[in-house]
């Protein structure tokens, strides 16, 4: 078994480096939709006992979540959570389906200052804003060194990550940052480091065999670049896929895409991409990818009778379920080792001329700093009766049960019905507490909205708790009652055109509609951004009482008239705007003359395949990457 680097073109990594780096992204689409059809598939998943509710620890893998706070201008933190939530249960049923005995649990999500105005390390006349740092910048820089960024919001968001992964026993480190346009028409998705090993190369005899050993991170001050993706909020029309974490997390558990995508085939590997029957496994790359369940490379899972694997060959294999069996040091086949659960410690990786014991070699759930450690449970015991649209003030009490040891648990507070955590109410209190402190009352501060709604519900969660478990009693809902009964609606953007001719582009026109209700007034901004996202122009917009519809007149500022643009809806309260954006697309390639006649709104967009570098060069002069899930094309 041995490791193998990548290079890319995106960070050139030194020779000796364990690393590899995969991305996922897509092309904008400016051109018609089209899918094809295929007759229902007859799966067949290996069949297998494995109680996954009741998996320990050894087998859970720890997945943090570190949002840049901009994600918060396109999406609420409820939203936000559901994303994930969903995200994370698409990879648990991939894991479920191939019988592979690995959970992947949500640890914490934690908001973390925006990136802007970061200087390069190295190069401080390169400054860095926001828009500028897409998944590719970000990845490299937030698992670089933390003196690079120390004293900038980088290096906070790097020191958080650091104390966070030490306390909570986190494997897996996914950076969540909105879709900022890099202005060359590729929108890269996701991308993620990895160790990459080899089960089928024979090191028994290789003297330096210890040198193959993966690394884990474990015991140590801060936690090894291969633990680290960086994905998108899909707040674009691209980046929709459903199993976006899961393919990124795949590829931290050292999985790739399919034979001939990579720089390299390495035949001793296993853990590619397949597919078969139509059907491509999570880890495939490309165009057109479909699957209408979700599975990883298996010849233990067939379709229609089609093995999605190869094996016994010993070389050209296909298996990522083994592969990751073997990554957890728990295969049968490989590690040969009779272990009733994965390695938990520091990886015997032997001396020169002596292997060591390769079934400790777990860098899948053993990439933490330490055991996870509790001491008692925590939980609410007194929480509010109600609450209320006014300006107030609440108090929660929790409590824990065993005091000897130092801990915090963080008080998150989610919506519904309209009720918007951060807006409505405080979103979040760290609760710290003391060796001998059982009891801590917090207070959480509402606002008043003035704003014709329904009754709703705020849930207060206990999360990512410090040496302690959660009790039962650790999730409460409360009542939300409105002040002003109604329904205030959402505007949301109709239509929009302008006109351009010979000369530039003259005023443009867009249609707002109010949905769902038209009680009282309601206040909102228009953004129109270019296609670097940089705001080109911003309009204040109320539709008064009764309301329904709304024209808008907008100038183009001279110099923006021939880029693409992007109109989208923002309001202080987020539930009063429609997150749907409206796109003109400039398809003039030379930059030289503005479009002639009135320009068509195009929603454009496909959702993004996971490609290498190279098969990025190959796409360059193509117009769209379609990518299927679930039996179903988005858009």
């Amino acid at each position: 078994m041995m490791k193998k680097t990548i290079l890319t073109a995106s960070i050139l990594m030194a020779a000796t480096s364990t690393l590899s780096m995969a991305q996922s992204f897509g092309v904008k689409d400016s051109g018609q939709h089209t899918y094809n059809s295929y007759s229902a598939p007859t799966f067949n998943f290996p069949s297998c006992s494995i109680n996954y509710a009741n998996l320990s620890d050894a087998f859970v893998q720890r997945v943090g979540f570190w949002v840049t706070e901009d994600v918060l201008e396109y999406a609420t933190r409820e939203e936000v959570k559901s994303w994930i939530v969903d995200q994370i249960s698409v990879a648990n049923t991939a894991l479920k389906n191939n019988c592979i005995p690995l959970k992947k649990e949500i640890a914490l999500i934690q908001y973390v200052p925006t990136p802007d105005d970061i200087p390069l390390y190295g190069n401080p006349g390169t400054v860095y804003g926001k828009e500028d740092l897409d998944v590719t910048r970000y990845l490299d820089m937030v698992s670089s060194n933390l003196s690079h960024y120390a004293g900038t919001p980088l290096g906070d968001t790097m020191a958080t990550i650091h104390s966070d992964w030490k306390d909570l026993s986190i494997d897996r480190i996914v950076n969540v940052r909105p879709y900022y346009p890099q202005g060359n028409g590729m929108m890269i998705c996701g991308q993620a480091y990895s160790q990459i090993t080899k089960p089928n190369l024979d090191i028994s005899s290789d003297p330096n065999a210890f040198q193959y050993a993966t690394y884990n991170s474990f015991g140590e001050v801060r936690p090894n670049s291969f633990s680290f993706s960086t994905v998108v909020y899909p707040n674009n029309q691209v980046c929709q896929s459903q199993d976006l974490i899961a393919h990124e997390l795949g590829h931290n558990d050292g999985l790739l895409h399919e034979r001939g995508q990579q720089q390299e085939n390495w035949p001793e590997a296993l853990g590619f991409a397949y597919s078969c029957e139509n059907q491509a496994s999570i880890m495939t790359s490309g165009v057109s990818n479909y699957r209408t369940e979700w599975f990883f490379s298996d010849p233990d899972v067939s379709i229609n009778g089609i093995p999605c694997g190869e094996v016994d060959d010993g070389d050209m294999d296909v298996d990522a379920a083994e592969t990751i069996l073997f990554n957890m040091g728990f295969s049968d086949k490989y590690n040969k080792n009779g272990r009733i659960e994965p390695y938990q410690g520091v990886v015997d990786a032997g001396t020169y001329g002596s292997l060591g014991d390769i079934s400790t070699w777990n860098f899948v759930t053993n990439a933490r700093h330490s055991l996870l450690e509790a001491h008692g449970e925590i939980g609410f015991t007194a929480t509010p009766l109600q609450l209320s649209d006014l300006n107030d003030t609440v108090q929660v009490e929790v409590t824990r049960t065993d005091a000897t040891e130092e801990g915090y648990v963080y008080i998150r507070t989610y919506g519904s019905n309209g009720v918007v955590s951060g807006v409505d109410i405080e979103a979040e209190k760290k609760v710290n507490f003391a060796i001998g402190e059982t009891k801590k009352v917090v207070d959480f501060n509402t606002t008043a909205s003035n704003l014709a709604r329904q009754d709703g519900l705020v849930t207060f969660e206990l999360e990512s708790p410090y040496q302690m478990d959660l009790a039962d009693n650790s999730s409460v809902a409360v009542t939300y009652y409105a002040t002003t009964d109604g329904n205030h609606g959402v505007a949301k953007l109709l239509k929009a055109s302008y006109g351009c001719n010979e000369n530039g582009c003259g005023e443009g026109n867009i249609q707002l509609t109010r949905m769902n209700g038209i009680d009282g007034d309601i206040s909102f901004e228009l953004l129109i951004t270019d296609g670097r996202s940089q705001l080109i122009e911003k309009k204040n917009i109320t539709f008064s009482d009764t309301e329904s519809n709304k024209s808008v007149s907008f100038d183009l500022p001279l110099g923006v008239m021939w880029e693409d643009l992007t109109l989208r809806l923002s309001a202080a309260h987020p539930s009063l705007v429609d997150k749907s954006t409206i796109s003109f697309v400039n398809h003039d390639t030379d930059g030289t003359n503005p479009p002639v006649g009135p320009s068509i709104p195009s929603t454009g967009g496909s959702e993004g395949g996971s490609l290498g570098f190279f098969a990025l060069l190959s796409l360059i002069g193509f117009g769209v990457i379609r990518h299927k899930t679930r039996g179903r094309y988005e858009q």
